[in-house]
């Protein structure tokens, strides 16, 4: 899987808001969604491996903000590895990853009724 993502660098991804680096994190994270429901489990685990690398950016360009954000931040990049990793990447994860993912801010919260239905 070819990405703009895996390009990027930690200068050009710092000038992004938080909310638009978490928006964007969720968008690889609904793509790895849309994988396991055709059953893509490699796409899946491709979609998770580009939303770990903008989550490790994210966590990179926010370090100067030792807050509890960032502790969760962390929290949550440690689920997101466990999910890319797993034998049987499970879609019930994945909603709970994309639910957590959106309600780090008001803004990306917004998003959670189109992409986290049932």
């Amino acid at each position: 899987m070819s990405s703009f993502h895996r390009t990027l660098t930690a200068e050009p991804w710092g000038r992004f808001e938080f909310a638009d680096q978490i928006m964007m994190i969720a968008n690889e994270a609904h793509r790895a969604r849309k994988a396991l429901q055709i059953g893509d489990v490699e796409g899946a685990r491709g979609a998770y491996s580009l939303a770990l690398d903008l989550a490790d950016l994210t966590i990179d360009t926010r370090g100067r903000e030792r807050s509890k954000r960032q502790r969760e931040l962390c929290r949550f990049r440690e689920v997101l590895a466990g999910e890319c990793v797993a034998v049987e990447p499970s879609p019930g994860a994945n909603r709970a990853i994309l639910k957590v993912l959106l309600l780090f801010t008001p803004r990306s919260a917004e998003q959670t009724p189109y992409v986290c239905e049932s």
